[in-house]
């Protein structure tokens, strides 16, 4: 990644508080949306007033960079929904963070091939994947927090769903004690 996407990260990262998982942190959900939101906003125009020295940097871009970003506003939406819609009854919480348990195993079902590829770090057919001028439909399976059809990939998406969503299951899992 290059020096100046790896500061504003860590940046981000100090910003960012905790991701709340109780009711009463809803608020904080929020708040590391904004942040997220901020810091992807100043990533793309970096991005977009520089360009890219090539296919090679332009794939590093959106499969590493751009969604290391974004999934943290993906995270940020999956919490909030959850927090929202955390039941009052406490007899019903655990089978709802059962229930949420499952999201990123059905996400790891549906995109096995895609994750085995991105997890074996495989380059072979990247620039399919994650080269703009390539995309042939972009993946409307997936929610892209980036609607500008100009800055998305194939699979820039998919990335990001898949890192707020293994994220997402850790936090689950704590709330399910395991």
């Amino acid at each position: 990644m290059p020096p100046v996407y790896k500061t504003l990260y860590d940046e981000l990262l100090d910003e960012l508080g905790p991701y709340p998982i109780n009711t009463a942190d809803i608020t904080s959900a929020q708040t590391n949306f904004a942040i997220a939101q901020k810091y992807w906003a100043k990533v793309k125009s970096l991005a977009m007033e520089h360009g890219f020295d090539g296919d090679e940097d332009e794939i590093d871009f959106f499969k590493n960079v751009k969604p290391l970003f974004l999934h943290h506003l993906q995270l940020s939406v999956l919490l909030s929904a959850a927090l929202l819609s955390l039941p009052h009854k406490p007899d019903l919480v655990r089978r709802y963070w059962l229930y949420e348990s499952r999201r990123f195993p059905r996400f790891l079902e549906h995109h096995a091939e895609f994750v085995e590829y991105y997890e074996a770090g495989l380059r072979l057919i990247d620039p399919a994947f994650f080269l703009r001028r390539h995309r042939v439909n972009a993946n409307l399976a997936i929610v892209r927090f980036d609607t500008d059809p100009d800055w998305n990939t194939q699979h820039d998406a998919t990335v990001c769903s898949y890192l707020a969503l293994q994220r997402y299951h850790e936090l689950v899992k704590e709330q399910l004690g395991e």
